[in-house]
């Protein structure tokens, strides 16, 4: 993704490589910085339209609704980890059948 070769981004805390820690670090802090934001976008909009909402349907219903969300993202969240890892161990096990 920045064009690195694999020996540079396996070895980031040697003095040269360095530059390219930074750089990830400055990319990855943008993305989670963007990510809690666009994450907050919801949570707004239902807060605006929740106190009305409360009064007519009651208070329980519409504090079920954000812990039903935080469920299926962290359940989301998961199966991603997940996946991540499979992949990860399938092209080990490519790697590791090439090599011989």
């Amino acid at each position: 993704m920045f064009g690195h070769n694999d020996t540079a981004c396996k070895d980031l805390n040697s003095f040269p490589n360095e530059t390219i820690k930074d750089e990830v670090q400055v990319f990855s802090n943008n993305f989670d910085i963007k990510s809690q934001w666009f994450g907050a976008v919801p949570a707004i909009v239902y807060s605006v339209f929740a106190g009305a909402l409360s009064d007519r349907y009651g208070r329980k219903p519409l504090m079920v609704l954000p812990l039903t969300g935080v469920a299926i993202a962290t359940a989301l969240s998961l199966i991603n980890f997940a996946f991540i890892r499979c992949v990860e161990n399938i092209n080990l096990t490519q790697q590791t059948n090439n090599a011989c």
